[in-house]
């Protein structure tokens, strides 16, 4: 079970086994005899890994077939008798001890541990007759073939093996097998003969010019699937063979050595095999001089360190991953934590870093114990994994401390929905560790800025606002802004309530009436969402569609628009009202995310019998810019069903004026802005006026909208303009109030709207961002 103590003392004896397996691997990488150095190397590893003796065995097989054993090495911890204490074990009979049942697991690759007094006979009275209670043995192979046997002893406590542990032999291992296997290769160089038939370590001379090419190979290069032959035919087809990582470093060494600056390189490269796989060699080179002492040519070894490089990749993962949940761990996570940092300062999308805690974790451990502590660690990564989005890393700080490195997050909310997410997720169902617990989290997050000097810096933010989630009562989250925790609640709290808006009856369309000037008939209708909020009121769509556009709920809220909209129309026609184009507005992503868009928006139309014409999509200068350059035939499926298009915001974005002729736009609707402060001569009079006549250029009707006063309805009138729609006529009304509009039939301005249930007061020059 881990608590913050004993998981310190875990990170502490991890560290210490990493130290002394580095170590180990570097006196054997420079000793030249293997046996000088290997019994300090098992005291190395014994003692960090806590065993009472470790052995290191040869294998012999006899002409019968048997294979016998015989120790090599041993060492012994302070207080533990040696072997030879109990018997003279130099030398054992597989099958007559009662090993023969390992051997061919270990001639596998495969570790063995056993617990002595559950080993059957007679390998349980071996064991125990040299004071072994438990076991672990791995192979050891030399130049791909089972040489002999590793064991780690406990005469002590029959112990139960850690993964650690484990890995820890398995390394030792492979670095006394690569060893053993480079000292036969150094010992064979004295007998060339023996080296090309039976070494892996390659012989080779090239000549001393640019390009280097290859004068002599040994035979052996057949272990890696080539002939001297066809390398002899073409000279520099080797420099292909070298990874294009390392060609530079090795032509370079060459150069030097044949420029006679240097008198020996040694390089680690890498050599693709004939199969297509990389090994790795460790490249000696040294000049041949003639009788002049000029360099002719240059030779060297290629010595196959492959097993050495996997044993250092194995002690890099030791180091970087937590050893209990496999999550990587907090010198992971740094890592990554600054090269996101970096990328961010140089203009990426921004990232946060969430700082979690699980609550009372340590009534957790006293009451239930260590291992059901460990078992709920395991259980909550396992949760956390399952939940994450790609790219986004997860990792076990230590203790019960989890975090989280959420890349791609354009906006503040995508934290605080994964936040409640996260909370959501490791909270409900109870957890299953023996008994049923219920457990919650505390979460700190720190959102990146360009102002954060340092990734050192977000990481204090978080745990900061890691200690105010508990001081306010655990089972929350907090960003290490107070002011930005209470907007992004806001708006995470509005996102859960939208997704459940549709089945609660809670939306309702609202229509405003444009008008002809200066008759005052209604030539056409737009429908504009309104959310009666259970406790927040009436909303208009400025507060929720931005969400609902970055929470993908637009999709399902649009198509609710579209139905609705096409109902009402079906319901007006039976009640006798003659109906001008009703327009909708349209979003940006409602078109990304559904494709078929246009097919949807006709399966709509055919369910309540309602032609294509009686419609018309609103779409921002931006809007259709932003569709047509992702989905270009969008507008052109639509125009087929036919559907009218009108942009809104006039003048107000970037879109060529192209777009208006390509697409057939049936309405441009002058942008707000341009009226609320419209004044005989002002520079929006002009922009107005420029609109009105391109647009009768064009053939294409204008509509000046947000009209609220008479003087602006005047100047519009003055400038030409023909169609107008404003709060002057009528605000936006519920669908009763507007089928009275419709039975008028005509407006005249400035006077109240027929019914009480209409928008409540609000500022002037009420802008909408509707769907």
């Amino acid at each position: 079970m881990e608590d913050s103590r004993p998981n310190v003392a875990r990170d502490d004896r991890a560290a210490i086994v990493r130290r002394a397996v580095a170590q180990s691997a570097t006196e054997l990488a420079q000793a030249e005899q293997p046996e000088n150095v290997i019994p300090r190397i098992l005291e190395l590893i014994g003692t960090a890994c806590k065993a009472s003796r470790v052995q290191l065995f040869e294998n012999e097989q006899a002409r019968d077939g048997r294979i016998t054993t015989t120790q090599r090495y041993e060492w012994d911890a302070p207080g533990i008798p040696p072997t030879s204490g109990f018997r003279p074990l130099v030398h054992l009979d597989a099958s007559a001890e009662g090993l023969g049942p390992l051997f061919p697991r270990l001639s596998k690759g495969e570790a063995c541990a056993l617990i002595a007094h559950e080993a059957e006979e007679p390998l349980r009275r071996l064991l125990q007759s040299i004071g072994i209670k438990s076991v672990l043995m791995v192979p050891i192979f030399v130049a791909g073939k089972w040489w002999g046997i590793a064991g780690f002893d406990d005469c002590r406590d029959e112990r139960t093996w850690s993964d650690l542990e484990v890995d820890t032999l398995e390394v030792l291992a492979a670095l006394v097998g690569a060893a053993i296997s480079r000292a036969c290769d150094f010992n064979e160089l004295a007998n060339a003969s023996r080296i090309i038939e039976s070494s892996s370590t390659l012989l080779y001379r090239v000549g001393a010019a640019h390009p280097f090419p290859i004068i002599y190979a040994s035979r052996n290069v057949s272990r890696y699937g080539y002939r001297v032959e066809d390398l002899l035919q073409s000279p520099t087809v080797y420099i292909e063979l070298i990874h294009p990582d390392d060609v530079a470093a090795i032509i370079g060494d060459l150069g030097r050595i044949a420029g006679g600056s240097v008198n020996e390189a040694i390089r680690e490269c890498r050599l693709r095999a004939a199969d297509g796989r990389y090994n790795w060699f460790e490249c000696r080179m040294s000049p041949v001089r003639d009788k002049d002492n000029r360099v002719s040519a240059i030779e060297g070894l290629a010595i196959d360190i492959d097993r050495r490089k996997a044993a250092e990749s194995r002690m890099e993962r030791f180091s970087l991953t937590d050893q209990l949940t496999g999550l990587p761990n907090r010198a992971a996570f740094l890592e990554l934590l600054h090269n996101a940092f970096n990328a961010a300062k140089r203009g990426a999308i921004p990232f946060a870093i969430f700082y979690i805690d699980l609550d009372h974790f340590k009534d957790i451990n006293d009451v239930l114990g260590h291992t059901k502590g460990d078992e709920l660690l395991k259980q909550v990564a396992g949760r956390l994994r399952a939940n994450r989005r790609t790219g986004d890393v997860i990792a076990r700080f230590g203790g019960d401390e989890f975090a989280i490195l959420q890349m791609d997050v354009a906006d503040a909310s995508d934290a605080g929905a994964l936040a409640t997410r996260v909370l959501r997720e490791l909270s409900e169902p109870s957890y299953d560790i023996g008994s049923e617990i219920e457990i919650t989290v505390s979460i700190g997050i720190a959102v990146f800025a360009h102002e954060i000097a340092s990734p050192e810096e977000m990481l204090k933010q978080a745990d900061v606002a890691l200690y105010r989630a508990k001081d306010s009562g655990r089972n929350q989250y907090h960003f290490h802004s107070e002011a930005l925790d209470i907007s992004i609640i806001e708006r995470v709290t509005l996102a859960g309530d939208l997704r459940h808006a549709i089945e609660r009856d809670e939306l309702e369309l609202f229509y405003q009436p444009q008008v002809e000037i200066p008759s005052g008939r209604i030539v056409g209708l737009e429908a504009l969402l309104r959310w009666h909020h259970p406790k927040r009121g009436l909303l208009l769509p400025n507060h929720f569609i931005p969400i609902a556009e970055k929470t993908g709920a637009i999709v399902p809220l649009g198509r609710w628009v579209i139905d609705t909209t096409c109902r009402q129309i079906g319901a007006w026609r039976q009640e006798g009202l003659q109906l001008p184009t009703v327009t909708l507005n349209v979003s940006a992503v409602q078109l990304k995310s559904l494709p078929e868009f246009d097919r949807d928006l006709a399966d709509i139309l055919r369910r309540w019998n309602i032609e294509p014409s009686a419609i018309e999509l609103e779409l921002t200068e931006s809007v259709l810019m932003e569709t047509t350059r992702e989905h270009r035939d969008i507008m052109d499926r639509l125009r087929t069903l036919g559907v009218s298009i009108a942009i809104d915001d006039f003048g107000t974005g970037y879109s060529s004026l192209g777009y208006l002729r390509a697409y057939h736009v049936g309405h441009i609707k002058i942008a707000q802005e341009f009226i609320k402060n419209l004044e005989e001569d002002s520079g929006d009079i002009a922009i107005v006026r420029a609109a009105i006549s391109l647009g009768r250029e064009l053939g294409i009707r204008v509509i000046a909208e947000g009209v609220e006063t008479a003087n602006q309805l005047g100047l519009l009138a003055a400038a030409g303009c023909e169609l107008v729609q404003g709060f002057y006529f009528s605000p936006p009304v519920p669908a009763a109030a507007m089928a009275q509009l419709l039975r008028q039939g005509r407006l005249h301005g400035g006077q109240p709207a027929p019914a009480a249930d209409i928008d409540p007061p609000a500022a002037p020059s009420r802008k909408e961002v509707s769907t």
